[in-house]
């Protein structure tokens, strides 16, 4: 296979958007490091699909190969730079400064289920080190078998049949013209246009809390 279907966001005419995400926790107590870069450590075994580095393979495409080196969890709140030495070459970091945990990743991975559910098990296994009991319902913990949906490929044989629910018709004035396209993207701030939307907050919250704080809330 020529292309890994997660590293498009690594070309050249991508690269002016910043993909990677952070995520600030802030906990009632002080982060005790010791004992969360164990339960990091332990949480993101559960996830074998994020346990990627990048490489260049024999076509100069970009591939993302399974790196077994350990999570970093380091004590200082700056931003890291994903994928490099500081991480392990991993795209997944943690940081942390008095009681604020930050997860860092890259959006390589997290454009369909989200990331929501490592930092749900990191977090989850944290607070049990720790000595606290809290419900695993919902959590994928280490003792959570791995479904191999998790780590499937796209496929276009899987898309619903169904038939559409209202009019799919797109309205002509939505069309972008292929030139308008073109000088957007080798120039992304040529172009201003912003189009207002009105979404209630505490249905955007939840929808995006039952689906793993995924992007395709908005």
């Amino acid at each position: 296979m020529i292309h890994d279907f997660d590293s498009y966001a690594l070309y050249e005419q991508r690269k002016r958007a910043i993909l990677s995400v952070r995520i600030r926790v802030i906990l009632t107590d002080a982060v005790d490091g010791e004992i969360l870069r164990l339960a990091a450590e332990k949480a993101f075994r559960r996830f074998p699909y994020f346990a990627r580095k990048v490489v260049l393979n024999d076509q100069s495409a970009y591939e993302l190969k399974p790196c077994e080196r350990p999570i970093t969890v380091t004590p200082d709140d700056h931003i890291v730079r994903l994928g490099t030495p500081d991480t392990n070459n991993l795209l997944f970091a943690i940081t942390y400064g008095e009681n604020d945990v930050f997860f860092n990743f890259s959006h390589n991975f997290c454009g369909a289920g989200g990331a929501m559910r490592w930092i749900k098990a990191t977090l989850w296994q944290y607070l049990t080190d720790l000595g606290h009991e809290i419900d695993a319902a919902g959590i994928m913990t280490v003792d959570t078998p791995l479904d191999p949906a998790e780590c499937a490929q796209p496929d276009i044989d899987a898309l619903p049949t169904d038939e559409y629910m209202g009019d799919m018709s797109v309205p002509p004035d939505t069309f972008v013209p292929i030139a308008e396209m073109v000088a957007f993207m080798r120039k992304p701030k040529s172009i201003k246009r912003y189009y207002p939307i009105s979404i209630s907050k505490n249905k955007l919250l939840k929808y995006s809390r039952e689906n793993d704080g995924s992007p395709n809330s908005i």
